[in-house]
């Protein structure tokens, strides 16, 4: 009996050097949770802040190349009814 206590003795201290405490091992998981939840909702905003800045840049650019294709199209127009002759 004696030698089976030294063995388990044994075999809690090797155990204690190898494996984590359940409470320790739950500490750890939630602050890894946490974090993990932290960079995905910071991940979130940035894709939405890039969605909207692209949005946007498009919209620009939309209302900048409207007014010029209107006025190459009134330029053609104007060379045209000119009979092709500049001023």
């Amino acid at each position: 009996m004696t030698l089976l206590a030294g063995e388990m003795r044994a075999e809690r201290a090797e155990n204690a050097q190898t494996y984590l405490r359940r409470d320790v091992f739950e500490a750890r998981d939630k602050a890894t949770l946490q974090r993990l939840e932290d960079v995905e909702r910071d991940n979130a905003d940035k894709e939405k802040a890039a969605e909207l800045f692209r949005r946007q840049i498009i919209v620009g650019l939309i209302l900048a190349a409207v007014p010029a294709v209107l006025a190459m199209v009134l330029a053609v127009n104007n060379f045209i009814a000119s009979g092709g002759q500049t001023p």
